[in-house]
C-alpha cells in the first residue's frame, strides 16, 4: 500500500513540474537556474535519483522549445550542460539526456564539444549495448575537436556493440592510420576482415589492408632511418634507396602523407584529415 501511494505521489510531482514548465513556455521566455552539484543532490534525493534527473531533463527539454535562432547559444550553455551532466549523474542509464546534449551543445565550439563528450562518457559506460553515444562522441571528436585518434577509438568501441554497422569499426580503422598509428589500423581492419559476412565487402576490405601495409614498410623505413641518424628524416625520397627500395605507389583511394614524427595514410576524399590529424 505504502509503495503505491509513494508512486502516485512521484508521478503527481512529475506532472506538476512538466505542465508548469509548459505553461511557463507558452507565456514567457523560460531561464534555467544554476542546480546544486549532482553529488549533493544523490544525497537529498537518494532513491528518487532517477525522478530528480528526469525532471531536470524535462526542464531543460523545455527551456530548448523557447529557444530562438536570435539567441546566442554561449549565453544559455553553461547552466544547460549543467543540466545534463546533473541529469545523467544522477540517472546515466537514461538515454534521452544524451541525444539532447548531443544536438543541443556540440555544436556550439570545441570547448562544449569537449563537455559533450565527458557527459557521452557517462552513457557509454551506463548503457553497454548502445553503439550511437559512442558514435556521438566519434563524430564530436573529429568533426569538432579535430582529433583523429581519439576520435577512432570512440568508433572502435561504437563498432564492437550489438547491431553496430560495420561501417562503423571500417571508419575507426581509416582514422586510426590517419591519425598516424598504422600498426593499430592494420590490427583492427584484420579483425573486422575476419568477421565481415559479405565476400564482396571483405575483398574491398582486403584491398585497403595492402593498402596499408605499403604505409607500415614506409613507417619502418623511417623508424630504421631515425635509429641510424639520430633525428627523423626531412622527406620520404631520402630514405630511397639505403632504408628502402622505393615509395611505394598507393591506390585511388590513399595517399602517404608525412608530418614528423607521424606518417599518416589518408583518404584522398578527405583532404581535412591531412590538416587536422592529431
Amino acid at each position: 500500500m505504502k509503495r503505491a501511494i509513494l508512486f502516485f505521489v512521484v508521478i503527481f510531482v512529475y506532472c506538476f513540474f512538466f505542465l508548469k514548465q509548459d505553461n511557463i513556455s507558452n507565456n514567457q521566455k523560460m531561464e534555467l537556474s544554476p542546480l546544486l552539484p549532482s553529488m549533493i543532490q544523490k544525497v537529498f534525493l537518494g532513491f528518487m535519483s532517477q525522478l530528480g534527473a528526469e525532471i531536470y531533463f524535462v526542464k531543460a527539454a523545455v527551456f530548448l522549445g523557447t529557444v530562438t535562432s536570435d539567441d546566442d547559444p554561449h549565453d544559455y550553455a553553461p547552466v544547460l550542460s549543467q543540466y545534463f551532466d546533473v541529469s545523467s549523474s544522477l540517472h546515466p542509464s537514461f538515454l534521452d539526456t544524451y541525444f539532447f546534449c548531443q544536438s543541443s551543445l556540440s555544436y556550439i565550439d570545441p570547448e562544449y564539444s569537449m563537455v559533450v563528450n565527458s557527459i557521452l562518457d557517462r552513457g557509454i559506460k551506463a548503457i553497454p549495448d548502445n553503439w550511437v553515444l559512442p558514435l556521438f562522441a566519434g563524430y564530436n571528436s573529429m568533426h569538432y575537436l579535430k582529433n583523429l585518434n581519439r576520435a577512432s577509438f570512440y568508433l572502435h568501441e561504437a563498432g564492437k556493440r550489438p547491431n553496430a554497422p560495420s561501417w562503423i569499426a571500417h571508419l575507426s580503422t581509416v582514422l586510426s592510420v590517419g591519425s598516424g598509428d598504422i600498426e593499430r589500423g592494420i590490427s583492427w581492419l584484420q579483425a573486422i576482415i575476419e568477421k565481415e559476412p559479405n565476400q564482396t565487402v571483405r575483398e574491398l576490405w582486403k584491398k585497403e589492408l595492402a593498402e596499408f601495409n605499403k604505409a607500415l614498410r614506409v613507417k619502418k623505413a623511417i623508424d630504421k632511418y631515425r635509429r641510424f641518424s639520430g633525428h627523423y628524416p626531412p622527406s620520404l625520397t631520402v630514405l630511397v634507396p639505403e632504408f628502402i627500395d622505393e615509395i611505394p605507389k598507393m591506390g585511388l583511394a590513399y595517399q602517404l602523407y608525412w608530418d614528423p614524427p607521424n606518417l599518416r595514410l589518408i583518404r584522398k576524399a578527405n583532404p581535412e584529415q591531412i590538416r587536422h590529424g592529431n
